[in-house]
């Protein structure tokens, strides 16, 4: 895998009296709410995949997914990531022999990527029957080379059309590192984790640093954008109030969440999303509110009291949304003074 690491049929209906040559984009990983669809348009891109016809010389284009609820029906591996059918149409119509021969190989078998690797560890191309001009095509996994599908008339090989096939990387994982702009040490978490612990107080702001966004092998990058969002639990701030008979609540756009900038230098603050009822103030601008808060965060570590959510989507990336519980470090909690007592109500010598 490269280290941009992002991890798909239709028919096309192909002339064999002159070499006619498409491109077809085949992004997998994706799945296919519908059952087949045509498109007679000369490009079109039909859920996850990209059709993009070369010089037909006239020629019309049709094509037609798989869903993976027709595999079976096709002789598709259900493991299989996508499939889609080939059609060859051979001229003219009443040609005695119409058996064709399909094959599939590397564009250039001595790339770095493809060297030693074996085509059909990635694509299959199979038929129901010899000779058959209709053909499934199957992307077993992701590939980092662009394949080409040829079909050519038995009777006279030279009479042959071909497909490129290219895989667009797809989202693999993202590291991403957490920390506080007035100290506290970076904390990196992953998409594997589930909670992950800030490195500051409840007053620091929370700046997002891209570690790291992986994308599977591939032939066509097209990256992805990853949102990170920070909500208020509320079912956390009940709690809150129910035990210290506060009114702390989600402030006004607060259950929209708030957004963070990865890589900028601007923090988002976690007191920006709570305010005190009635006062029309967020804890950003209650220090005294804001103080007992982080008391008891700092008395009651295992509270989750926020969630940090990230949405990463694309052009043929299907959405992916994370959510970690967030913890705070105690060592930047500050516990406030509540009140002052001495032993003896008075001294008498």
């Amino acid at each position: 895998m490269d280290k941009k690491k992002f991890n798909w049929g239709k028919r096309i209906a192909v002339v064999l009296a002159f070499v006619t040559v498409c491109s077809i984009a085949m992004i997998a990983g994706g799945q296919y709410a519908a059952k087949r669809k045509r498109d007679e348009q000369p490009q079109a891109a039909i859920e996850n995949t990209i059709i993009t016809p070369q010089q037909s010389n006239g020629i019309k284009l049709m094509s037609a997914t798989i869903a993976p609820e027709d595999y079976e029906e096709y002789g598709v591996a259900a493991t299989a990531e996508s499939a889609m059918t080939l059609t060859a149409t051979i001229t003219p119509a009443n040609a005695t022999n119409k058996k064709v021969d399909w094959s599939v190989a590397w564009v250039n078998a001595s790339s770095t990527w493809a060297t030693g690797k074996t085509v059909t560890d990635y694509v299959t191309v199979t038929t129901a029957t010899d000779g058959a001009l209709t053909a499934t095509v199957s992307c077993l996994k992701a590939f980092g080379e662009q394949i080409t599908v040829k079909v050519a008339s038995r009777e006279n090989a030279t009479k042959a059309a071909s497909c490129t096939v290219d895989y667009v990387k797809k989202f693999d994982e993202a590291d991403i590192a957490i920390c506080a702009p007035t100290g506290g040490h970076d904390y990196t978490f992953t998409f594997e984790e589930d909670s992950l612990t800030f490195p500051g107080g409840l007053t620091d702001g929370a700046i997002l640093n891209n570690e790291g966004i992986f994308y599977t092998d591939g032939t066509i990058f097209k990256e992805c954008s990853v949102r990170p969002q920070i909500y208020l639990r509320e079912d956390t701030l009940t709690t809150i109030n129910a035990a210290l008979g506060t009114s702390f609540i989600i402030a006004d756009g607060g259950a929209n969440g708030l957004q963070i900038e990865i890589d900028d230098d601007h923090p988002a603050y976690w007191t920006d999303l709570i305010s005190v009822d009635g006062t029309g103030k967020t804890l950003t601008e209650d220090s005294e509110n804001c103080a007992v808060l982080e008391s008891y965060l700092a008395n009651n570590s295992s509270l989750v009291l926020f969630t940090l959510k990230i949405t990463v989507e694309g052009e043929y990336q299907e959405t992916i949304k994370k959510s970690w519980d967030v913890l705070f470090d105690t060592d930047y909690l500050t516990v406030a003074v509540q009140s002052v007592a001495v032993s003896d109500s008075g001294i008498t010598f």
